[in-house]
Formats: C-alpha cells, structure tokens, sequence
C-alpha cells in the first residue's frame, strides 16, 4: 500500500480531534482515521504525535502534518539524501552528546524535527545514505519509515587509514571507541544489524581485520530471550567473517559505559583482549529455555558451597579451560592482542600473547558457559536451573596457593631448547617449563645432531642480517648476536643483563634494532614503554608488562642517565613482588623479561651498571637516517624469521651435544644460566665476549665519576687523617678560601642546600660507601668523637698472592649425552 497525505479536509478534522482529545503519557492521541470511512470506531489507527503535530494511520498510511507547509502536501520527506542535505552539524552541547560524553562525529540535525540528533547510516563501502537514526533528547531512538537499515552503519573515521575496523550497536557505544582507539568504527544500530553491517564490511575492504565490540547483556534474566544478546550477535557476525569480539566484563555494561566511568585505557585494554568467539556459544533458543539438549555438567547448590567449589575446579580442570596461575597466588588466563595502547602505557604489538587477570564477571561467565548450577526451588518442589553464584567464584578466586590449574612463567612465540637440550615446538603449555607456546608462524625443522661446523655456518646466518648495523666494534657486534639469543632463548632464561642500545648521533636505527630482535623471538616489533619518565611511571609500565608475561620490553628513547632500583630487581630477582592495579594485593612474578634501552650516548647509574650489557652504533656521518639500504633491519627479520631462529637453535644444539665446553670466562655474578647458554657458545664460536661490554657502561657511570673524583680529591687534600663529616666539610671550606675550589664544588653537588654544606646529608652518603673501593682507595669509619663517626681515606690493602682462593661451588655434572631432539610431550594443551 502506497503512502497516503493529509488533504485539508483531514487536517481539519483531526485538528477538532486534538481540541477534545487528552493525550497519553507519551503525548500522543490515538484515534478513528479520518479518510477510513470503514473504519471500526474502536479501532483506533490513527496516531497524532503533538510535539510536532506528526500524524500517522496505521492501516491505511495517512501521513503529514496537522500544519501545511508551503511547497508540498509531503511535509516530511522520508529520503535519507534530502534530510541529509537538508541538515546541518549538530552541535556539541546537544543534551544527548552531553549525557554521554561523546563528540557529535558527523551527526546531524535535521531542519523539520531541530531537537533529535540525526544520524546518516550507509552501507559500508558506499557514499550515499541508505536509511537514518533520529535520537531525541531523552535517549529515545526511531528509524526513518520506509527504509530499511540493513546492512547500513554510521563510520566514525576512514577504513583507508587503517587495517583493521571495529564494530558495535549504537551511536554512542561508536563514539567512545573511536576517540579511546582513533580506529575507524562502523555503529550498526543494534545487536540484529551486525552481521548484516560485518559482511558488507568484508565486501567493501576485504583485507580488513574486524572487531566485534559487543554490549554486555548479561544483566538481563538468565532464561529471557535477551540475555547475552550483544554478545551472542556479536560472535555469530564473528563467525561470519573470521573476526574477533570482545566485551566489557561487567554485566549491563557497554563501551560508552566502560569509557565514561574508566577511561580511554580501560577501553582499549578490552579491545587488545579480543578474540575468536567460542565454539560452545549458546544459541537464542538456549537462553529463552527451548528445550535444546544441554549437555553442562551439573554442580548443586546448597549449605555446603566449598563441595560446590571443589566440583567447579575439577569440571574446570577436565574442559581444559585456559586458566593458569601465577606465582601460587593470582589466577590469569591467556589473550590475544590486537594491537593498541597497553595497560601499563605505551603500546603493545598485535598477535601476541599476553596474561591478564581473571576477574569475578569473567569467572562467572566462564562457570555459565561449563556448568549447569541447580537450586532447590520449594515452590516447584524440585532443582532448577540458576546462574553461578557470585560467591563461588570469590571463593574459588580466593584459594590461592590450592588451584589445580598449572604454573605458567613466560610466554614463547617461537621454538627454544628446554635446559636437556630437547626443542619445544608444539602450541600450548610446556609442564617441564611452565612456559605457555603460541607459534605464531611455520618454523623450519631443527638439526637433531650439528657440528661445530654446523653452528659456526649458523652464526654466518647471524652475522650477515645485523651487517647493515655500524657496531663500534666486535664486542658491540657480539652483544647483538648475543640479544637474538636471549629473546629466542628467553622464556627458559631465569634472569638476563639489560642491553642497552646506544648511538653517537641520533637516526642509526637504535629502535629499528630492538624492534628486529623482537621480531625474530615474537614476529612482532617490541612492546614499547616510556623510559624517561618519572620513576613511578616506569615502575608501573614495567608491572604491568610483567603480570602480562611479556618476553620483551623496550624502554625506549631514554635522554637521562638510567637508574632504578626496580628495574634492578627485574634484571636480578627470581621472583619480585608486585601490586596488581585494580585488585587490593600483591602477587609474585618470575621476572622473565629481557629489558632493552634505547638512547643517544646513553649511560646508567649506580647498580644498574653491573647488570648492563651494551651495543654503541656509530655510523661516521651528520645523517645517518639519510643511508640507504636494500632492506630494512625489521624486513629483513620479518622474511628470514625461521632462518634466524634455526641458525640460533642448531648454535644451541651443537653447543649442548658438544658437552659445553668451559671458555674460561669471567664470572657474570647473577647471569650465570645467561651466559651458559647466550654467551659463552658465541665465544665458543671465535665472537668477542659480550660481557666486555659492560665495562664501558660502568665507565660512563655519571655517579661513579663523581665518586672516584671525591676519593682522590679527599686523599689528595686531606690524606689518611679521620675526620667527621663536620671536619671534612669545613676542612673544604678552608680549601676553598685558599682558592683551592675542588673538594668543596664535589662535596656542594652531594650534600649543598640553600643553607650551604649539609652535615646529615653528607653522613648518610658516606654511609651508603662504606669499605668501597675505587683506583686503590678505599673508604673506612675510624672510631668516633663525641658520637659522630670519623670518616678515613686510606690506601686499599692489596692481597697476597700466596693467599688461598675461597673454593668454588663445584659445577654440576653435565648430560652431554645426545637426546631425542623432540621428546613427545613438548606441550599440552591446557
């Protein structure tokens, strides 16, 4: 039936209609149609919308206004092109956009209804409008009559400039994840139009990652036809094209929810965990009790929840649910990111694993998608199906120390050599290691038995992808070589030196590098996080990237000498302790992530210098960014990904099948399985010792300078003679006024005020080097005098050569002895 408008006749008698008529609670009236003279009197087909005087039947399709409007009988066009053209932008302060926090982003308000938000919707891929939206001030939506939204979205930005589009329902729910992400975002409207929206995306921009970002409908009733549903569209679209979903974990909760009350991180941080949607989704007909076969194991719910509890782990267990621990004492599971900001600031990398914890929604989720709960229910006098409870799993969460799932310590994303000498090549979780495997990409076979010859034929592999690097010499060269290692070989390294990256001049490819290293051991550039920032900062940056098990680290672009003592415990410590954000307790963590520092001229100070390892770049121009070259650093390990890594793993293996040889090197003091299985097979192949590098990091200790300027400036003024910090202070003011300045400026840069030369200040620095020992002198207390400590600069005593050694901890017997390269139990999936 075609569309029917409102002749003057009509508009005169519903206007005498409106004079007797009181409206509803909606400010309509309802009433007989004026041209349907058949009409039932008690069929009232007619509505008439007062607020602006719209008139509509719903039999027959009379329609118009109560008002003519010159020009046309046709006083509402209902083409999406002429309401578009006849719109303007609206305005930020619209009551809508200001209850939800969001910039107007291209929507409209049309001239015929000024108070509603317009919004254009287009089928993905085309220029001209398929159908609108208009939103009133209350929140209240309609479609425009006549047209059909299928298919059609409202973009916020340019799938041009990106590779990848994300997905939702509604204009706001849109708007907050374009300006938390900048990625471009179709709104499809609602939950029903996402698949339609999803393919037609696909169409239009084939090569595009799509992802879903689903509302979380699961507030509603457990048995309603609603329940889960932004969820449930979301993955069945998912499916449709080979794209990912994610959600906010909180039930009833949407992304424009999540942004105004979290923050653009928050967001962001869903939007990495994105993932392929399960494959036990429950269909509609499931959530509204269509009588579909359910075949949940069943746990009951009475007085004695712990039997509950212990029946909800072991069913856990036996799905092989993706749940691990950490530390004994926090349970993570495992996502994969889609690239973005990180939640510990800077970004992280596409494609990778990383570990986040598990929080009570998500539990609870994961417990209605494995388990049927029942509840005794005395009315129908039987069990019935009921949601998990909340307290199951806070009591599951809280048994720390006591969960049947496995320890997990690091991730890998390439093949690497268990400490027998055995390859793990295999997805899953690795029990011998504790390391959860995510190959990413196709690796070549690994020789079961290489020479020396072998391995050395390796290393030219090696060599000849870092040849384009200007190494200040070979042991800059070996650090290098020595870095592929440690990223390949990390998830079975304890603990590593950090490498510090450093050039003469700015451009030499300093993050080009670490992110080439991280390429090889992840098939992604390095997870980046801010370097000169405050110490807090870093600290947090770091936390974070360690409960996410992160292998690699780039503190990047660092302009100050580097000192933390934080990041000093993460290249020492076996396990540190660590403040979760967002949950109120600490959990340790096996630090096993390789720290890279990049910067120009950069230099470390205090301990963080005996767990430093250096490359210093020079390329011998003004512009070294200006060079040319066939391929960059990063392609290149991008295209010879599985060469580097079996070149690294045949070095491995041949030094393992060799008996590792002792080389004879100096002790590394915390490094010892580094280098056993990083250093020493580089030197064993004829390369410079990596280790040597971290002289010249100590030489460009700052701090130390100072220091060794002090000792020699004190001994050269006053000698042997103890002194207070008192004495030793005026002693300098006595220099000074006999134009000697030197002891005096070194004492003002350590313990000045306004007030001048500081007493306390000056103890407490000679008590941190007390018995240090620096160029033969040494810092020693020498009694007291009236309670304050006598400070003594002596001569350091040289040890006899005759004097014995402390004996050694013997080395452990080794296993050269040739195994089966793969075992057959290298992972399972658990």
């Amino acid at each position: 039936m075609g569309k029917n408008w409102l002749t003057d006749a009509h508009r005169k008698a519903l206007k005498a209609i409106v004079e007797t008529h009181a409206p509803d609670g909606n400010g309509k009236i309802r009433t007989v149609c004026p041209a349907d003279e058949r009409s039932d009197p008690h069929k009232k087909n007619m509505e008439i919308k007062l607020s602006d005087g719209w008139c509509y039947c719903h039999r027959c399709k009379l329609q118009g206004f109560l008002e003519k409007k010159p020009g046309s009988d046709k006083q509402r066009d209902t083409k999406p092109s002429y309401i578009l053209k006849n719109s303007q932008p609206a305005d930020p302060s619209h009551p809508y956009l200001k209850e939800k926090q969001a910039e107007p982003h291209g929507a409209r308000v049309y001239k015929n209804a000024p108070s509603d938000l317009y919004i254009p919707l287009f089928v993905p891929g085309s220029k001209t409008p398929k159908t609108g939206q208009f939103i009133g001030v209350g929140g209240k939506k309609k479609l425009l009559r006549g047209c059909s939204k299928k298919g059609a979205a409202f973009l916020f930005g340019n799938p041009d400039d990106d590779d990848a589009v994300l997905v939702c329902e509604g204009f706001a729910t849109g708007a907050s994840l374009y300006e938390a992400t900048g990625r471009p975002v179709y709104a499809a409207i609602d939950a029903s139009n996402i698949k339609p929206v999803v393919e037609n995306i696909q169409k239009a921009y084939p090569k595009h990652k799509i992802v879903i970002a689903c509302d979380n409908d699961r507030d509603k009733a457990a048995n309603s036809k609603n329940y889960d549903v932004g969820w449930i569209k979301g993955c069945e679209a998912a499916r449709a094209v080979g794209g990912l979903v994610c959600t906010p974990e909180t039930p009833g909760q949407d992304f424009n929810d999540l942004h105004r009350e979290s923050g653009a991180e928050a967001v962001q941080r869903i939007i990495d965990a994105a993932e392929t949607p399960p494959d036990n989704l429950p269909s509609d007909s499931d959530n509204a009790g269509a009588g579909e076969t359910d075949n949940r194991p069943e746990v009951i719910l009475d007085h004695r929840m712990h039997n509950a509890v212990d029946a909800v782990e072991n069913i856990l267990k036996a799905a092989r649910v993706k749940l691990y621990s950490q530390g004994g004492q926090f349970l993570v599971r495992p996502i994969l990111t889609t690239g973005g900001a990180a939640s510990g600031g800077g970004r992280l990398p596409a494609g990778i694993i990383i570990f986040t914890p598990v929080t009570i929604p998500f539990l609870q989720d994961l417990l209605n998608r494995n388990i049927k709960f029942l509840k005794y229910d005395k009315r129908a006098g039987d069990y019935l199906p009921t949601d998990a409870p909340k307290k199951i799993a806070e009591m599951l969460l809280a048994r720390a120390g006591m969960w049947p799932f496995p320890e997990v310590i690091g991730v890998a994303h390439a093949p690497f050599m268990r400490p027998d000498g055995s390859i793990v090549n295999k997805d899953g979780y690795d029990p011998k290691t504790g390391v959860y495997v995510h190959l990413n990409a196709e690796f070549p076979a690994i020789p079961k038995n290489p020479s020396k010859s072998d391995a050395a034929n390796a290393l030219v592999i090696l060599l000849e992808a870092v040849n384009t690097y200007p190494f200040d010499g070979p042991i800059s060269s070996s650090v290098a070589i020595n870095s592929i290692f440690a990223a390949i070989q990390g998830p079975a390294l304890v603990k590593k030196p950090m490498t510090l990256v450093s050039s003469v001049t700015a451009g030499t490819g300093k993050s080009q590098f670490v992110d080439g290293v991280a390429i090889s051991a992840t098939g992604r550039p390095a997870a980046v996080s801010p370097g000169d920032g405050k110490p807090e900062e870093v600290q947090a940056s770091l936390e974070a990237r360690l409960i996410e098990q992160a292998g690699l680290l780039s503190l990047d672009n660092v302009v100050r000498p580097l000192g933390s003592s934080f990041l000093c415990q993460v290249l020492t410590q076996e396990q540190i302790s660590i403040r979760i954000k967002g949950f109120s307790k600490t959990v340790l963590v096996s630090p096993r992530c390789q720290v890279f520092c990049t910067g120009n001229n950069l230099s470390v100070t205090g301990d963080l210098g005996r767990r430093t390892i250096q490359i210093m770049l020079d390329a011998q121009c003004e512009r070294p960014e200006r060079r040319k070259f066939k391929e960059s650093f990063t392609d290149t390990m991008t295209r010879e990904r599985g060469e580097i890594i079996k070149a690294v793993l045949t070095i491995l293996r041949a030094w393992y099948l060799a008996g590792m040889p002792d080389q004879g090197l100096p002790p590394t003091g915390s490094y010892e399985q580094w280098s056993k299985w990083t250093r020493e097979p580089l030197v064993w192949l004829g390369m410079a010792d990596p280790w040597e590098s971290q002289e010249a990091c100590r030489a460009d200790d700052p701090m130390l300078e100072n220091l060794r300027g002090l000792f020699q400036i004190w001994f050269e003024t006053v000698g042997d003679e103890p002194l207070t910090a008192k004495q030793l202070i005026q002693r300098a003011i006595n220099s000074k006024d006999m134009g000697s300045d030197d002891l005096y400026d070194l004492l003002d840069g350590i313990c000045g005020d306004k007030a001048g030369l500081n007493t306390r200040k000056l103890g407490n620095f000679l008590r941190r080097y007390k018995g240090r020992i620096l160029d033969d002198l040494q810092l020693l207390t020498a009694g007291e005098d009236h309670r304050a400590v006598k400070w003594q600069m002596v001569t350091a005593s040289k040890p006899s050569e005759s004097e014995p050694k402390p004996a050694a901890y013997p080395e452990p017997p080794m296993s050269p002895a040739p195994i089966d390269l793969y075992d057959g139990q290298d992972s399972v999936d658990v």
